[in-house]
């Protein structure tokens, strides 16, 4: 028997009006992929939770069984195997064909195998039985007997007696060695004698056939080939020239001869007294003998560089330098550099890469260039260049007091610190570095001795507290730089940084990470989990709200920066206790102590003048070598009963997991239409 069905709702939860579980549901679906497994699943055997047993199958239910039958549901319709999938063996124990019993046994049957043909057309192949043919089958086989017929039957005759009948006389009797041979003649009388006489005609000899043990068809050849009136006196220049013509026997002459001779006994063209009498290097006195062979003919100088590559005039990254014409009339000063402004070359002093200019009336500036901005005769505008390239830097110095008399920075079309707006610099004793920045130029203040204690670049002091409370532009501040009273430098500092110490020495204050407004998000992801800076962390959303109907606020964790989300069977303990808002307050709970997501808030409503699920979460020790904490303090309403509820509680990522990322989502794959979501850091104490 397999594993049957069985109802695993024994409470009775899933039924009208009652909370439904999770558990109950996930019970009830285990409960019935045990039932169909393909190997330990129901057996239709007719015990209980088995099912009952299957009678009748097919895809029209052709094929049916009676305990004592297999049988198709018509006569004569269906087929048992396909022309292209049939069976291998049948195993019967008997054959009825169309109603007829065959009462062949098997070894009747098997005596037609190997038969590859019609039995019958066989048989009427074969010779008919005959008289004749009986009769000479009859007759004695001696050696020597000859079957010939007498006139009314076939006898058996041998010696003179068939002779006779075959017609043959005294011929047959006489030996062989008593006629000529086809060799010697048609008739013994013309017959070549075996000793003496002479020929009167030509003998043709057969091949490879000798006289007197000499093959003259061989000799006849060679008589052949010899010239008329040959003779053995052959002059040396007959015999040179004939010897020569064969192939590979040229003349070695005299001068030749004398070559080799002047050619060192064991000569080695590779022989080290052999390369260097030649001029040549050996590989073995070569250092950088790979570095030579793989020489290019682009790394050496042209004639054009000069003869040495040490003194060849060598590229300047791409850039040509244009008609220098200008330059050999200049009277540079110690410390000056030559600068190009796009026109002509000129020199200028240089400070930190940056070629300074003094300006004391309107001016525009080029790419990386210095101005000394002294506004003593008035207040000018210095205007920043029109069409800057990311990494494009201005610095402009105050050369008199820009308290007393304020200098504008002209933005050129481009905005400064984000603001679209010229800018106007009244404190003295300052130089701002502008900085392009492939979006806005951002603003960077060194400040001098007459400059004031602090400065901050980018905000107003008054901007460091939101509403909320919470130190979050503070963060956005490009740079702080503090002095004493004495205007000691002692450093600057990022805008960040500061907001982190004002928040710690308020006692672990918050500091701003980021936010999030959902427009119909599958998901918000929030990251910018750092140990260094942050104990723990508070979520705080505001009317997140589920599109397409009520859903269950839920949330994942990770541990590799939100790349992916921990989704495992176990991964998480969850619990929370649910108050119904009205006049007769009820409560509703669930909990989990292993389940692949924690569940926050349930049956929240999504539709018009609901307003979804509000409330703070917070993250505690993500980054401890234990399981991480969180608890949680929401309110919600169901669209469904259109009553408010609040959900207190917490859970637990079941891992010593480092988490440094949160997910929140909604159930049934809906997505969040509408709300925001903030993420702020609890200073480290």
């Amino acid at each position: 028997m397999g594993t049957g069905y069985i109802r695993n709702d024994g409470a009775n939860n899933i039924a009208n009006g009652n909370v439904i579980d999770a558990a109950d549901l996930d019970g009830e679906f285990d409960a019935i992929v045990d039932a169909f497994h393909e190997t330990t699943g129901h057996t239709h055997d007719g015990t209980a939770a088995e099912g009952a047993p299957i009678t009748v199958v097919g895809p029209a239910q052709e094929y049916l069984g009676d305990g004592t039958s297999f049988y198709p549901k018509l006569d004569a319709t269906y087929d048992l195997g396909k022309a292209s999938s049939s069976f291998n063996l049948a195993y019967l124990e008997g054959l009825n064909l169309a109603g007829t019993t065959i009462t062949a046994t098997a070894a009747e049957l098997n005596y037609v195998d190997g038969v590859t043909s019609a039995i019958q057309t066989q048989l009427n192949n074969k010779q008919p039985l005959d008289s004749d043919l009986t009769a000479i089958a009859a007759l004695a086989k001696t050696d020597g007997n000859f079957i010939v017929g007498n006139g009314t039957a076939w006898v058996t005759e041998s010696g003179a007696t068939v002779r006779s009948s075959l017609g043959l006389g005294t011929a047959a009797t006489t030996a062989s060695t008593d006629y000529a041979t086809a060799a010697q003649g048609t008739t013994a009388d013309a017959a070549l004698p075996r000793a003496g006489g002479t020929m009167t005609g030509n003998i043709t000899m057969p091949a490879l056939g000798t006289v007197d043990g000499r093959d003259l068809s061989v000799d006849g050849t060679k008589l052949d080939n010899i010239e008329t009136g040959a003779t053995a006196d052959q002059t040396a220049a007959e015999i040179k020239a004939a010897y020569e013509s064969n192939a590979n026997t040229n003349e070695f002459s005299d001068s030749e001869q004398t070559k080799l001779a002047g050619i060192e006994t064991g000569a080695d063209v590779t022989d080290t007294t052999n390369v260097t009498a030649a001029g040549a290097l050996m590989d073995s006195e070569v250092t950088n003998l790979t570095q030579v062979k793989a020489f290019d003919s682009a790394d050496y100088a042209t004639a054009a560089q000069g003869t040495l590559a040490s003194t060849a005039l060598q590229d300047i990254t791409g850039e040509s330098i244009q008609d220098l014409s200008d330059v050999a009339t200049m009277s540079p000063a110690t410390g000056q550099a030559l600068v190009y402004n796009g026109a002509a070359w000129s020199s200028a002093d240089m400070a930190g890469g940056i070629a300074y200019v003094r300006k004391t009336a309107n001016y525009t500036t080029e790419a990386n260039e210095g101005v000394i901005a002294d506004t003593t005769g008035g207040t000018f505008t210095v205007t920043l260049p029109a069409t800057p390239a990311t990494g494009d830097t201005v610095v402009i110095v105050d050369g008199a007091d820009w308290n007393a008399t304020n200098l504008t920075v002209g933005r050129n079309g481009s905005t400064i610190e984000g603001d679209a707006a010229d800018m106007v610099l009244d404190i003295g004793g300052v130089a701002v570095q502008f900085t392009y920045d492939g979006t806005t130029w951002q603003a960077y203040t060194q400040l001098g001795a007459a400059s004031g204690s602090v400065l901050l670049v980018g905000d107003n002091v008054s901007d460091l507290v939101n509403d909320a409370g919470y130190l979050t532009s503070v963060t956005e501040l490009t740079q702080v730089q503090v002095e004493d009273d004495t205007s000691t430098v002692f450093g600057q500092v990022s805008g960040q940084r500061l907001g982190q110490a004002i928040a710690a020495n308020a006692g672990g204050g918050l500091v701003f990470i980021s936010s999030a407004d959902a427009a119909g998000d599958t998901s918000l992801d929030f990251t910018g989990f750092d140990s260094t800076l942050y104990d723990s962390y508070v979520l705080v959303i505001s009317n997140l709200t589920p599109v397409g109907g009520d859903a269950t606020l839920r949330m994942l964790s990770s541990s590799d920066g939100g790349s992916t989300f921990d989704i495992g069977a176990t991964d998480y303990s969850w619990g929370y206790l649910g108050i119904r808002q009205t006049t007769s307050p009820t409560t509703v709970s669930s909990g989990s102590t292993g389940d692949v997501k924690m569940t926050m808030c349930s049956t929240v409503g999504g539709a018009a003048g609901e307003e979804g699920v509000s409330g703070t979460i917070e993250i505690l020790g993500p980054h401890l070598a234990r399981d991480t904490m969180f608890t949680w303090v929401l309110s919600g309403q169901s669209s469904s009963s259109s009553v408010a509820h609040s959900t207190s509680g917490g859970g637990r990522r079941n891992a010593s997991a480092d988490v440094d990322a949160v997910q929140l989502y909604f159930s049934s794959s809906r997505t969040i239409g509408s709300g925001t979501a903030t993420l702020y850091g609890r200073v480290n104490a």
